[in-house]
This record gives C-alpha cells, structure tokens and sequence, in this order.
C-alpha cells in the first residue's frame, strides 16, 4: 500500500529541533511519539505479527486475572487496565504518545545505537474518546481515537502520557490521513548521540522520565559511560554532599 504524503523535517541540531517544534507550541491537540527506526510502522503491539489474532481481548482477560496480585489499587474500568497492561509491555491496542516533543525526542535516541536515522511523529487526532460506562475498548467504532489516561503512576504524569487506540490494532497511523494530521521530524543517526547529552542538559534523561529506581540506575550507568560527563558530575555530587 502506498503511503500518503506525511510533512516531513530535518533537525541536524538542537536550533532546528526547537524551531520545528515552535509549530505545536500554540495547539495542545498535538502529541508526539519516538521512534529509533524511522522506517519502523505506528501501530500498536497488538497489530503487529505475532500478537494479531482473534483472541486479543481472551489474552488481556487473562493477564489481567493474573496482574490482580501486583496492583494494590486495581483501575476502575477496562480502559484504565488497558492503559496498566500497555504501561508495563503487553501488547494492545494502544500506542504511546506524550504532549511534550522532547520526551519523545527523548524515546527516539534512548537506547538508540545510531545505525538508522531516527524520528518525532507528530500527530494532532482528529477524534477523542472518553470513557463512560458500557464502553468497552474491544468494541468501539473503527478508527483511531486519542485516549487521556490518569496519572496512575509517576512515569504517566512525568511522560505526560496519552495514547492512541487503534479499531483494527493493525491500523498503521502512516498508511491514512483519514484520522488527523501526522508531521515527521528525522533526527540523522550522527545526531542521535548527541541530542541525549542535550537533552540531560534540559533535565530529560532516564531518571526524570522514569522515575524510580531502574531510572535512577539507568541515568547512572549512562552518565559512567560518558568520559566528559562522569568527572564533572563526581564532582558536583561531592559539593552536594550527598
């Protein structure tokens, strides 16, 4: 299938970065996802191969039984479970988005080798679904709806989460113009780097958009790793005292 034509930008630096995403500035309908492949396809876990069958909601059923045990305070209906389950890494029907470009700047370089370009989609949906009772996920009406969640956890409010709901999972948001506008900003591999180091200079980095103790770790690590960063940091730490 042929895509439709997607506005497309470059950003080589942090400048460019900013004066593309000057655009959004105005509309908080806008929100933003990242990508480490921008070749790779937006559409949920759940429509991908192997995870699209008919037995989608049977599995969330029986994950869900299961999760019971781990979650103290259980969600007040499906869409707030929906949210838990894709929070954690099993495959639905939603995509994660933030209102906020740079943590999705952030998602396209983390952990990002720099062996292909990576991306920002921007995508403003045309239709918002709002949960009320009787409306279950599993059977809404075709499309591609956006979906606000509560802060049920620190990495949702710190992400400003929001998500995508896709009726069929396998709809891919590249392949239609149908359910709003879609922008794409490149980041070229040769920036990847980069761009993290100046993203932790703006505060975002693993611990602050994960907040817990593997993001703590994770920014740790990463700091280890970077011989310009490491000193200087060892050093502000001891004029904490910490």
């Amino acid at each position: 299938m042929r895509r439709p034509m997607v506005e497309q930008h470059v950003a080589r630096n942090f400048a460019e970065l900013h004066q593309v995403f000057k655009r959004f500035e105005s509309d908080s309908k806008w929100m933003h996802r990242g990508h480490r492949d921008v070749s790779k396809v937006l559409m949920p876990k759940a429509g991908r191969s192997p995870f699209f069958h008919k037995h989608q909601e049977d599995f969330f059923r029986a994950w869900q039984r299961r999760a019971v045990e781990f979650v103290p305070n259980p969600p007040p209906d499906d869409w707030e479970w929906l949210a838990v389950a894709q929070h954690h890494g099993f495959s639905t029907k939603l995509l994660d988005w933030s209102g906020n470009p740079l943590i999705a700047c952030f998602f396209a370089v983390f952990r990002n080798d720099g062996t292909t370009d990576a991306c920002v989609h921007s995508f403003k949906p045309r239709y918002r679904i709002r949960p009320q009772p009787g409306l279950s996920p599993f059977n809404i009406e075709p499309g591609v709806w956006e979906y606000r969640p509560s802060a049920f956890s620190p990495r949702i409010s710190r992400q400003l989460a929001r998500f995508s709901v896709h009726q069929p999972a396998d709809l891919d948001l590249l392949h239609t113009t149908e359910f709003g506008a879609l922008e794409t900003t490149v980041i070229p591999r040769d920036y990847v780097d980069g761009l993290l180091t100046e993203l932790d200079h703006y505060g975002y980095n693993a611990a602050t958009v994960f907040p817990d103790l593997d993001g703590l770790s994770e920014h740790m690590i990463w700091i280890a790793g970077q011989r310009d960063l490491r000193q200087r940091f060892l050093e502000d730490d001891k004029e904490l005292g910490i």
